[in-house]
């Protein structure tokens, strides 16, 4: 089968092969004109000129002598022309930024479609005067009065920014084809240096490409070739055909060139795949390439094409060994790096010193600790410090943040925590200055940076002796150079521009341009498996096809409201809508399908946004009407189905006990068996094993706000403090004590939090409140034992305050295997007290206590229930107490809740006792028996470590994801 561009060149060397050096072929894209040339080359046999091959963009600057500027250079030239139209009340740049690129592309699209500005924007201002009337008469607000005042004035602005940049011979897109459209539409002959033009393969054009093209046909200097399938151009109601139809009946053609009838005649083979995710795409497009004749790939007759063109890492990821030769036509965005994320991270910390207050003039700033998280964590960095061999890792000086527990961080912290380590110094010092107040020297730092993460790329090469553009860095390596081009523009910029002197306005000019940059990737263009975005494939064609994410709100693109333009005003002045530009999109798609033979589209069933599950309504279409056309054509859809996880596959899930673990269980008995350790083991004998016999700890991550356990340490510390302070231990708690006590609970409070929460801030924010509460829950503590004091002294009894914070330890004879000795049991008991004749033993919660948590019905229940945590911790520290100093006539074990304080301290009710809250010599006996049962469990070796079969105590579980729970 012959190809359309392959055809084009035989009609042009037909008709113009005396003159070859005096034509022009204008192509949609550069890429369409890169392989027309090689089908020039290939069917000529003698030396000659070449006709000029333009793309339409280059066709019009040539023609107008006018340079397309860069968005960037656009937006800082419209700021200029806005700032001196409204002097004094034009807004900041950082604002200006917010709206200013959605007009200008609607400038762009005015003038790409020749409506006249001033009839527009008096119709745009129309309509907002309407949407601001008030039906009752009030007068318009002043807000109200600006709104309708911004749109009056976009006629005056597009009117003078486009005569300011004109003056310089540069334009944006759309006012570079108003100016082309007016010179070659004109009367007088165009000068041209060319004596005859083909435009070649364009479907959708614009008002001016349409005026330019029917212009040179009038005047005999040019033509147009299409390129179209009677399937899509006969039937009136495809959308895939609307525009050709359109020129067809408005042109008065009577004969298109090239309409061929592939989608009656050939025989196509369509593969419809739907699979979850988009890497699962890429997975099966490279499954796919493998079905694809080899002899097919040297000649470019195979394509992977992307409708989603962030997928194009993962397809390159994927691509088979045997596929030798790539060619990737739409370049990697340098967003797209991983060393972009470096860069912005930069940005990132120093913009938050800004945002978060922690810069002053003249002084050193203080760094978010997740920013600095984020900086070192990134691989370049953990590179450079590797190669400088500073005293910390990235990973360890990460875990040093970390266990700082400070929020905010200042270099010469940083710096200490690497033991002022001078490489170190070297290496980092100049990033970590003041950039808030001094913006222009970032883009300096950001040059070292960059210059620092060359020279390391090249040092690792040298060190693995393997070539730079063998590595696993080398998109990293190649970007460093498109971003330093950014860099040295936003330098230009800055100097022209004295408004962009701001650190966030740098940022946000700096992410404009990122977004504009593409990596060029390496390849030959005209052999082997092409990769290509949709944009691309205009006027090729290919045997062998893969498409991509054919999903809805892809394939065609989602609709979108990016533009200051009302939909009626668009439609009355012919600009482009949304179902043009679903035509567009349909008329590229079936036009890559008509010359195709094998084809497999991809699409994805993942449920995410809404609507990004359903596959294309082109695929429905096609499935509904093709094999009705032509029974030569084979559709066939299949799923793609994963194996599911299977959410039972660690049922059962155990650890067996071996001689190293019997070891760690010796340690752990050689410090003590606390309550902790004890209920980590009911609540799931699997987290005992992750946590005390493995060792596996959380990650330390700073407090930006309290904590609970932060906020109940400081709440322990101050009321012992405050109990000590007025030398109580041993005596009798009179009221005095009391009211002494509560005049320094701030004082005291703070100084707690400020040992217990270092570096944190208590004077701001939630932070603040959390002080506040801490030192509302000691005061209505306090408050409330004055009142029993009180009470009990009516009565002639007394509370004597014994001792805080008392960790008692003890070994109780236990049968337990391995051991066959004494088995340890510590506990830290908040407060021990006597009141009257009764010794109480307290532990404080800062959390709500219900009476219900302190019942239980048996005792084998205490080892097997985790949620009465509580109770067994009660129990054991009256058996811990009962063992050290012996077993008093009274003992009450209970809590004292701080957020339920009216009731006191609530007390245990034991199995069938009415005991209220006495704990007796029985009831220390019958949990000593079932205490050792337990610990008869944990060291026997034939029971392993297991997990739980209770999923209520995996709610809040470190190890949750392990357990696949």
């Amino acid at each position: 089968m012959q190809y359309f561009l392959d055809k084009v060149a035989d009609l042009v060397l037909e008709q113009q092969s005396s003159r070859l050096n005096r034509i022009c072929l204008v192509t949609p894209n550069r890429r369409a004109g890169l392989f027309l040339k090689k089908y020039f080359s290939q069917k000529v046999s003698k030396a000659v000129w070449a006709p000029d091959v333009l793309s339409m963009e280059d066709f019009i600057s040539t023609t107008t002598g006018i340079t397309i500027q860069e968005p960037v250079s656009l937006l800082l030239d419209f700021y200029q022309t806005y700032c001196d139209i409204e002097k004094e009340n034009a807004e900041p740049l950082e604002e200006f930024l917010k709206w200013a690129p959605m007009l200008i592309k609607d400038f762009n699209d005015i003038d790409a479609h020749l409506p006249e500005p001033k009839k527009l924007f008096d119709n745009v201002t129309d309509v907002k005067r309407i949407e601001a009337w008030n039906p009752d008469g009030k007068p318009m607000t002043d807000f109200q009065k600006k709104y309708l005042a911004f749109f009056a004035k976009f006629q005056h602005w597009h009117s003078t920014f486009a005569e300011n940049i004109l003056q310089k011979q540069t334009a944006y897109q759309g006012l570079a084809y108003r100016m082309a459209a007016n010179t070659l539409s004109g009367q007088n002959e165009p000068d041209l240096p060319w004596e005859y033009i083909y435009f070649i393969g364009f479907n959708a054009l614009n008002q001016a490409e349409e005026t330019i093209i029917q212009s040179l046909i009038k005047k005999g200097k040019a033509e147009i070739l299409w390129d179209a399938d009677k399937y899509y151009l006969e039937n009136r109601n495809h959308e895939a055909g609307m525009f050709l139809r359109k020129y067809r009946s408005q042109w008065n053609i009577s004969d298109f060139s090239f309409v061929a009838d592939h989608f009656s005649i050939d025989k196509k083979n369509i593969n419809l795949y739907g699979v979850a995710k988009n890497v699962n795409q890429a997975k099966l497009a490279a499954n796919i390439l493998k079905s694809f004749p080899q002899t097919d790939f040297p000649q470019q007759h195979s394509a992977i094409v992307l409708a989603n063109e962030d997928l194009l890492m993962p397809v390159l990821n994927s691509i088979p060994e045997n596929i030798q030769k790539v060619n990737i036509t739409m370049g990697l965005p340098i967003r797209k790096t991983t060393i972009y994320g470096l860069f912005d991270a930069f940005f990132q910390l120093h913009i938050t010193t800004l945002r978060m207050k922690s810069a002053r003039r003249g002084h050193a700033s203080a760094f978010y600790f997740k920013d600095l998280v984020r900086f070192f964590r990134h691989p370049a960095i953990s590179l450079l410090m590797q190669q400088a061999g500073t005293v910390l890792s990235s990973e360890a000086f990460i875990n040093k943040l970390y266990e700082s527990k400070k929020t905010f961080l200042y270099f010469d912290t940083l710096l200490s925590m690497q033991q002022n380590d001078p490489a170190f110094l070297e290496i980092f010092s100049s990033w970590f200055n003041g950039f808030a107040y001094e913006p222009s020297a970032i883009l300096k730092a950001l040059r070292q940076l960059s210059a620092k993460l060359d020279h390391a790329f090249r040092q690792q090469s040298l060190i693995e002796q393997t070539p730079v553009e063998n590595s696993l860095w080398f998109t990293d390596f190649e970007a460093l150079y498109a971003i330093n081009i950014v860099i040295r523009k936003l330098e230009d910029f800055r100097e022209k521009q004295k408004e962009v002197d701001d650190l966030r306005i740098l940022f946000m000019l700096f992410q404009a341009m990122a977004r504009e940059s593409k990596l060029v990737l390496s390849g030959e263009p005209l052999a082997g498996l092409q990769i290509m975005g949709m944009l691309e494939t205009r006027n090729l064609d290919f045997k062998n096809l893969i498409i991509l994410s054919a999903n809805e709100d892809i394939l065609p693109a989602a609709k979108s409201n990016t533009s200051l333009i009302p939909f009626d005003v668009k439609a009355y002045f012919g600009m482009p809508l949304y179902k043009e530009k679903d035509a567009i999109y349909a008329y590229h798609f079936y036009r890559l399908l008509q010359r195709a033979d094998n084809i497999h589209i991809i699409y994805n069933t993942q449920n995410q946004d809404l609507g990004s599950s359903e596959k294309s309504r082109f695929l429905t279409q096609m499935q509904l009407e093709m094999p009705l056309w032509n029974p030569n054509i084979y559709i066939k859809e299949r799923i793609i189905a994963l194996p599911s996880a299977k959410t039972d596959r660690h049922d059962g899930l155990s650890v067996q006990k071996t001689p190293e673990m019997f070891l760690a269980l010796n340690s752990i008995n050689q410090k003590g068996f606390s309550p902790t350790t004890l209920i980590h083991y009911i609540r799931c004998s699997l987290l005992f094993y992750f946590r005390h016999i493995a060792g596996v700890k959380e990650t330390i991550v700073p407090e930006e706000t309290i904590q609970a356990n932060t906020l109940g340490t400081v709440i322990h510390e101050a009321l012992e403090q405050l109990y000590q302070d007025e030398n109580l231990p041993g005596k009798n708690i009179q009221p005095q004590n009391i009211d002494n006590m509560i005049k320094r609970i701030d004082l005291v409070s703070a100084e707690k939090f400020k040992s217990v929460y270092k570096g944190g801030d208590i004077n701001t924010g939630k932070n603040l409140l959390l002080s506040r509460v801490a030192a509302r829950y000691i005061k209505n503590y306090l408050l409330y034992e004055k009142s029993l004091v009180t009470n009990l002294q009516e009565q002639n009894q007394h509370l004597q305050y014994i001792k805080a914070e008392e960790q008692l330890v003890v070994d109780i004879p236990m049968k337990v295997a391995v051991l066959n000795t004494e088995v340890r049991f510590r506990g830290f008991i908040d407060r021990i007290d006597r009141l009257d004749n009764t010794i109480r033993i307290i532990d404080y919660k800062t959390g709500k206590v219900e009476d219900e948590e302190l019942k239980f019905k048996e005792w084998p229940e205490l080892f097997t229930n985790a949620k009465l945590g509580k109770c067994f911790q009660l129990m054991m520290y009256a058996m811990l107490y009962s063992r050290k100093k012996g077993m008093p006539s009274l003992l009450s074990p209970g809590i004292v809740s701080f957020r339920r304080i009216a009731p006191g301290m609530l007390t245990l009710c034991l199995p069938d006792t009415a005991n209220n809250g006495i704990i007796d010599q029985h009831s220390v006996s019958v949990f000593e028996q079932q205490l050792e049962v337990l610990m008869q469990q944990m060291f026997d070796a034939s029971i392993p470590f297991t997990r739980t079969t209770d999923e209520a105590n995996c709610s809040h579980c470190d190890f949750r994801v392990t357990c696949s729970r």
